[in-house]
């Protein structure tokens, strides 16, 4: 997430009382994701607030797994969220799994993915899906558009490769679980990979299957379904991931962040229990 207006404020303050400004690395000396061990290769901004304090990314995880599977729960699915072994030799795990009515022995499960880096601003082509992006665990997206963005580079394609070695090592030690496995790939800016809106697209696509109405009504209420829970996710990602990273901000640099939020404890975002919560939009059709 982009906090320029907190970070320019931070460095003003340090500018004023004529300190240096340690906001250009990270203020964190153990190693974590974005600093070497040699700490020649020091974060910045956002990003390494959220991953300098403890357990940061898998909250921000399983937020996005916890509202994800309760928008794939009903209407002809029965949705699991927590680790399960996609393969009865290999331990890959994956973080919901999802069984439809219709097929309750035949399950497929969605691994989650959030991805920190920001884009870099560059067009991103849309390409096909191929055989060559190791789709073996998702076979009925090849053929479908998606944007080679920040978010497929760094989350989906990397999700696409691991299943896909998992799967080939499961056939070559004579197992027989080789179940459908979909990358859901987002990043805490609140942008979904091509691929995540293409599976929510197929899940809508089953749950009002059997809704009564003409062909554009129907597809009116997939579609909404398809938006209401990007936004779901999207306002709790970004919920908490704002409160980690004010919670970052207090505890890497306590003193100054008083002098930056005069607002009262009980009442700032880095406080865990402060807030409304979240708002349930039920789905288009309900």
């Amino acid at each position: 997430m982009r906090y320029n207006l907190v970070l320019g404020s931070y460095q003003r303050l340090r500018e004023v009382r004529r300190e240096s400004d340690k906001m250009g690395s990270c203020p964190n000396p153990a190693t974590h994701a974005g600093r070497s061990r040699q700490g020649n290769n020091p974060s910045k901004g956002g990003r390494c607030l959220i991953n300098c304090i403890r357990d940061a990314k898998i909250r921000l995880h399983n937020v996005a797994v916890a509202v994800l599977s309760k928008r794939i729960q009903g209407q002809g699915f029965a949705a699991e969220p927590r680790e399960h072994l996609v393969h009865q030799t290999q331990r890959k795990r994956a973080d919901i799994e999802v069984r439809a009515d219709s097929e309750v022995n035949k399950p497929f499960y969605v691994d989650v993915t959030i991805v920190q880096q920001e884009s870099d601003g560059k067009w991103a082509p849309r390409v096909k899906l191929q055989k060559s992006d190791n789709i073996v665990c998702c076979k009925d997206l090849e053929g479908e558009f998606v944007s080679r963005n920040h978010i497929f580079r760094k989350g989906t394609s990397h999700k696409l490769r691991a299943y896909a070695k998992a799967r080939s090592e499961e056939i070559s030690h004579g197992g027989e679980s080789t179940p459908s496995v979909y990358p859901f790939a987002m990043d805490t800016n609140g942008s979904f990979c091509d691929s995540a809106i293409l599976f929510l697209k197929k899940i809508a696509l089953i749950k009002f299957s059997n809704e009564p109405g003409s062909e554009p009504l129907l597809a009116w209420k997939r579609a909404s379904w398809v938006q209401e829970t990007c936004s779901l996710i999207q306002a709790a990602v970004l919920r908490t991931a704002s409160r980690l990273f004010h919670r970052g901000l207090r505890e890497c640099f306590e003193q100054d962040y008083e002098h930056l939020f005069d607002v009262p404890r009980h009442s700032r975002t880095d406080n865990d229990v402060s807030g409304l919560a979240p708002i349930y939009i039920p789905a288009a059709g309900r």
